[in-house]
């Protein structure tokens, strides 16, 4: 099994390549999840690595930092995703509408991201008018 590994941080990182290249090597050893503190800390880099480390990524504002309830709440809620199943891959079946005419459907939803419970994916198919 995978380990989880939380992130706080609030500020940049000297070599963003490097972090996001060791997350991108340890998918198969662990998950990553961020927490950015301020408005100093790097949403690039934080999005980044929860997304290569398959975990998520939080946000604090500087007001709400030093209140501490944003920040429990936060925390709170990266753990209790940890402890979930998250998908990355989904695939669609469109059953019944072979004899429509369809301008587009998706057949398969590239995830940038993994899905974790509680959150939704949208998908769509869009018909011809008077098909």
């Amino acid at each position: 099994n995978p380990i989880d590994v939380f992130i706080l941080t609030d500020g940049f990182v000297d070599d963003p390549q490097r972090t996001l290249a060791t997350c991108k090597e340890n998918l198969a050893n662990a998950r990553v999840f961020t927490v950015g503190l301020g408005k100093g800390a790097s949403v690039f880099q934080c999005r980044e690595m929860a997304k290569l480390g398959c975990g998520t990524a939080e946000f604090v504002s500087d007001k709400t930092t030093t209140s501490g309830d944003s920040l429990n709440a936060k925390i709170q809620r990266q753990l209790a995703i940890s402890q979930s199943h998250s998908i990355s891959k989904v695939s669609l079946c469109w059953n019944g509408i072979e004899n429509r005419a369809v301008v587009t459907a998706d057949k398969t939803l590239d995830l940038s991201a993994p899905v974790f419970n509680g959150n939704s994916v949208e998908a769509g198919v869009l018909f011809r008018e008077g098909g």
